[in-house]
């Protein structure tokens, strides 16, 4: 539809309120409260965040995917590339890009 909605959830809050520097955390949580779609914890995404576990996804890696999944998320953007080759492994639904790799797909 040419519509791109922000996905938040409460691990993405946990991760924010830790950011260290003020400045930094101020511009995320700006961009935050623009989401208009919240993932709350439930015991089905904590279900899938252990499976991701098993593959070896970082614990709060595997509950932003998990998060992700369950709000049916078409793409879930990091930089992180232990991540994002992680992700492969785990077929999932959401796929899991570089932001500069989706700006290319989609302009």
């Amino acid at each position: 539809m040419g519509k791109w909605d922000i996905i938040k959830s409460d691990v993405s809050l946990d991760e924010i309120i830790g950011i260290p520097n003020e400045i930094k955390k101020r511009k995320v949580l700006s961009l935050y409260s623009s989401a208009l779609i919240n993932i709350s914890l439930n015991k089905d995404i904590v279900a899938h965040a252990k499976e991701l576990l098993k593959l070896n996804i970082a614990p709060f890696d595997a509950l932003h995917l998990a998060c992700a999944e369950y709000g049916e998320a078409d793409i879930f953007l990091t930089t992180d590339k232990k991540l994002i080759n992680m992700s492969k492994k785990a077929k999932l639904k959401t796929k899991v890009l570089n932001p500069a790799v989706w700006l290319m797909e989609v302009l």
